[in-house]
């Protein structure tokens, strides 16, 4: 009690040096807060736009897929092919923890016939309308209108319609659309009002990848489109219809799957369906409508007449994403999945969202993590400021504190002690005052919805649209953890100061 009571004198003494100390330790905590926020905020948000919007909780590929990055991965690598979804299928509607789930493809396709540039459009090949239940209406069109299910079409996003004109001189617009002069960029406008802007309403894509039975495929542009959530980091991703996207990378289509082609049967059908594209069907017209026994035409006819009336689920896919319910922990979810697919012998890997996303989770969590080393950082420079406005604090003392050496206070015990003290109750009070004025901070911030605008780079650091910051019970406790080091640090030197006084270095001032 006794050391309590000179504690407290001596900070009432020392107003001014207690008033700076106060201030640095404040403004630790202040800006510890804000950190601390801004982190869990933009990770717990990446986390949930991403998962909800975007990927699922997990993603299901072939057990003959290597690669583990297989949403985004360099140079649009092509994805095994999973054949069996509808056994899958089976399995996962069993499952009463999961949500919701979709089969997927996903590639790249390349533009033919616009300019002698190679330009490679990220493709998502899906039931538009399967799509937007599973995650979230995240589709908007802001031109043209949405592809219906079983309808050919495919969906560009803005960023890709600007990139398509930067490299091809081309403008997308969606069919039986006029052109939108708000939406042209300024090189675009400039040729539109001068007569002479090139528009397309369709275009020729063929898949990019491993496949040999990659095959010419002309679409009508159905619409423009944006994300609603995390646009900036999903720009790029334009959505197909299924079985044109299988037809595009060489996949049995579901009409395939219907009348069930051999490949040597697909590959000549691929070959006469790409000479009527280009229109130039005397090519073929001798050699293709009889090959190996088998009438081209015939089984051309065939696919076209099943086209309207198969199950698309029974085609090829690439992966499926798969959701679990809210209530239902990340790992206890993922391993109930996976004893389920061993139980029902089925065909696949499971691969965590994160891992899946590759490089894009790996670039957020690096822009993330280097918010966290910034603010330890900070924290850092804040405990030696800390730490060496003490040590000149206790060496302006050194009359006091010899004299107390002088009548028996043990360097050990009492000095250390004191010292120790007046250091907690500048940090308690102080630290407390920052926590607050940091929580407030957090709340202005996240009224204040501070939008990512079109950067990809913001979406990422916010995690999300706008920055969110989130404090929470968790982020408050490690902020008093991270607190409690710092003062700890910033004692070490002070103390060793204090303890050195001797009662002959009060004589010896005087």
């Amino acid at each position: 009690m006794l050391i309590f009571k000179i504690a407290w004198r001596n900070l009432l003494r020392h107003k001014g040096k207690s008033l700076v100390i106060g201030v640095i330790i404040f403004l630790g905590a202040l800006i510890m807060t804000v950190g601390n926020a801004s982190v869990i905020g933009a990770q717990q948000g990446f986390e949930k736009n991403f998962v909800q919007r975007f990927s699922g909780d997990l993603i299901l590929v072939s057990k003959e897929e290597k690669k583990d990055s297989v949403l985004f991965s360099m140079m649009g690598d092509s994805i095994k092919v999973m054949d069996n979804y509808t056994s899958l299928e089976k399995v996962l509607k069993k499952q009463d923890y999961i949500d919701d789930f979709i089969p997927l493809t996903r590639g790249i396709a390349v533009l033919l016939g616009l300019e002698d540039t190679f330009f490679g459009v990220y493709a998502i090949g899906t039931n538009l309308k399967d799509y937007q239940r599973m995650f979230h209406n995240n589709v908007e069109i802001t031109e043209g209108r949405k592809l219906e299910n079983g309808e050919r079409g495919i969906l560009i996003t803005e960023y890709t319609r600007d990139q398509i004109y930067k490299y091809t001189g081309h403008w997308v617009v969606p069919k039986g659309f006029a052109v939108n002069p708000e939406a042209l960029t300024d090189d675009a406008r400039r040729e539109y009002e001068a007569g002479t802007l090139h528009i397309e309403h369709d275009l020729v894509f063929i898949g990019w990848g491993e496949s040999t039975l990659n095959t010419d495929i002309r679409l009508p542009i159905t619409g423009i489109i944006h994300f609603a959530v995390l646009n900036g980091v999903l720009n790029e991703v334009s959505i197909m219809d299924i079985e044109s996207f299988r037809e595009c990378f060489g996949y049995f289509t579901a009409a395939d799957t219907a009348v069930k082609l051999t490949k040597e049967e697909k590959t000549s059908l691929d070959m006469m369906n790409d000479d009527e594209i280009f229109g130039n069907q005397d090519i073929f017209a001798d050699t293709a409508t009889t090959n190996a026994g088998y009438d081209v035409k015939s089984l051309q006819a065939q696919t076209e007449k099943k086209s309207g009336q198969v199950n698309l689920d029974e085609g090829a896919y690439n992966f499926i994403s798969v959701r679990f319910k809210s209530d239902v922990p990340f790992e206890q979810g993922k391993k109930k999945l996976e004893q389920a697919l061993a139980a029902g012998g089925a065909d696949a890997r499971i691969i965590d969202w994160k891992t899946a996303s590759g490089q894009v989770a790996q670039m957020a969590g690096a822009m993330q993590g280097a918010v966290g080393i910034f603010v330890w950082l900070l924290f850092f420079v804040a405990a030696i400021i800390i730490s060496n406005t003490l040590s000149m604090a206790a060496l302006e003392r050194t009359e006091e504190l010899g004299m107390m050496r002088a009548i028996g206070a043990l360097k050990g015990y009492f000095i250390s002690h004191m010292f120790i003290l007046e250091t907690f109750l500048l940090s308690a009070v102080f630290s407390a005052l920052g926590i607050i004025a940091g929580s407030i901070g957090v709340l202005a911030l996240r009224l204040a919805d501070i939008r990512a605008g079109a950067n990809e780079m913001l979406h990422i650091l916010f995690g999300g649209d706008s920055f969110k910051p989130v404090l929470g019970i968790a982020g408050t406790l490690g902020g008093i953890l991270q607190l409690a080091i710092l003062a700890s640090f910033a004692m070490i030197y002070p103390i060793i100061v204090v303890t050195r006084i001797k009662p002959l270095d009060a004589i010896n001032r005087n």
